[in-house]
C-alpha cells in the first residue's frame, strides 16, 4: 500500500481528505455492495477530484480497506471501553462487550454493513482486517484475567454470524439488541454448561448491560441535505414513473440487491423530504413529495438539455444543470480535475 506521504501530499489536510474518501466509501459500499462502488463514485460522494483521491490512494481497493480499518477501530474502542467498566470477573466481561458490539452496529447501520457484509465480500486485505479483529476482541475480553474460560475466536465468529443473518434476513431494520441474548448464550454454552449459559442469556435479555458507546460521528452523517449520485437521480426517475412502487420492485430497476440497503436509501429520501410512504397503508410503497417531483422534472430536463450525440448523459453535467436552480440539494465534484 501506498501512504499519502509517499505520493507528495502529507500533513493535516491530506489526512483530512483520506477521512472523507474513506468515509465516503463506508456509505457508498454499504449502499451499493463494495464490487459495485467506483472511484467516480466515492469523489463524487466526497466532493473530492480524482486527481486528489490518486495522490492520497494506490488504487479502489486502498481506500476500501482504510474505511474498514477505521470502521473496526470504531467498534473496538466501544467494546474496550465497556470492558473495562465491567471489570475483572468474566461473565461480566463477555456481557458487556457483547451488549456494547450489538448497541454500536446497531447505532450505526452503515459501519454495520461494512464490517459485518462487505468485508466478507470484500478483498484479502479487508477479510485480513476482519481477522485481526475478532482475534482482538477475544484479547479484549480474556487478556489479564488469569485461570478463566477463554472466549474464542469461533464464539465470537459465532457473534458476529448472528449480525451477518440478522443484517440480511427480512426483518433487517428491527433492532439487533435481540441478538445479545442468543449470542451470550452461544459463547458461554461451551465452557459454563447450557443451564448456566441460559441463566445469564436470560439475565442480559431483561436488562442491556449498561455499555459505552462510541458515536458515529466520522463518517458522512446521513443528513437532511440529498446527495444527488447515481442511486438517488434512478431512484427519483423511477419512483415519478412508477408512484406506490414497493421497495423490492424498486430495488430491482435501479440494482440495489439487499432488502436492508434499500430500505436505508428510501428512508434517506424520505428524510430528505424528496419521497414519502404511499397514503393506502402500504409500509413499504413510495412516491414522491411536491420536492422530489421537482427534482425528478428538472432531471429530467436535465437529460434533455445535454447533447444529443447519442451516447447518454454525466451525473456531473446534470448536477451542473439542476444545481443553478437547486443548489442546496447538489453535492458538486471540481470537475475541472476529472
Amino acid at each position: 500500500m501506498t501512504h499519502a506521504r509517499d505520493r507528495g501530499m502529507s500533513g493535516p489536510a491530506a489526512q483530512h481528505q483520506r477521512g472523507r474518501l474513506a468515509a465516503a466509501m463506508t456509505v457508498l459500499a454499504a449502499e451499493q455492495g463494495w464490487q459495485n462502488v467506483t472511484v467516480d463514485m466515492v469523489c463524487e460522494r466526497a466532493m473530492i477530484s480524482k486527481r486528489t483521491f490518486y495522490a492520497l490512494f494506490a488504487d479502489r481497493e486502498d481506500c476500501f480497506v482504510l474505511a474498514v480499518q477505521r470502521s473496526v477501530a470504531w467498534l473496538i474502542d466501544g467494546v474496550a471501553s465497556a470492558v473495562v467498566v465491567a471489570g475483572d470477573e468474566w461473565s461480566a466481561r463477555v456481557g458487556a462487550a457483547l451488549s456494547a458490539f450489538y448497541l454500536n452496529l446497531d447505532a450505526d447501520r452503515l459501519r454495520a454493513w461494512l464490517i459485518v457484509i462487505e468485508t466478507v465480500n470484500g478483498s484479502d486485505r479487508a477479510r485480513e482486517v476482519r481477522r485481526a479483529a475478532l482475534e482482538q476482541l477475544v484479547r479484549l475480553v480474556d487478556e489479564g484475567r488469569g485461570a478463566v474460560p477463554p472466549t474464542g475466536t469461533a464464539a465470537v465468529g459465532a457473534v458476529m454470524e448472528l449480525a451477518y443473518r440478522h443484517l440480511t434476513g427480512p426483518d433487517a431494520e428491527s433492532s439487533m439488541l435481540t441478538l445479545i441474548a442468543p449470542a451470550a448464550y452461544l459463547v458461554f454454552a461451551p465452557r459454563l454448561g447450557r443451564r448456566a449459559a441460559l441463566a445469564e442469556a436470560e439475565r442480559l435479555a431483561g436488562a442491556v448491560v449498561a455499555a459505552p458507546r462510541v458515536e458515529a460521528a466520522d463518517h458522512l452523517a446521513e443528513d437532511s441535505t440529498l446527495r444527488l449520485t447515481r442511486l438517488t437521480e434512478a431512484t427519483l426517475l423511477y419512483v415519478a414513473g412508477h408512484p406506490g412502487a414497493r421497495n423490492v420492485e424498486i430495488a430491482a430497476a435501479i440494482g440495489v440487491e439487499h432488502d436492508s440497503q434499500i430500505s436505508r436509501h428510501l428512508r434517506r429520501l424520505e428524510d430528505a423530504k424528496a419521497a414519502r410512504r404511499t397514503r393506502d397503508g402500504r409500509s413499504n410503497a413510495w412516491e414522491l413529495t411536491a420536492v422530489g417531483e421537482r427534482l425528478a422534472d428538472e432531471l429530467r430536463e436535465a437529460q434533455d438539455s445535454i447533447s444529443d450525440g447519442g451516447e447518454g448523459f454525466h451525473l456531473t453535467e446534470i448536477e451542473t444543470v439542476v444545481s443553478n436552480r437547486h443548489g442546496t440539494w447538489m453535492c458538486l465534484d471540481d470537475a475541472s480535475a476529472r
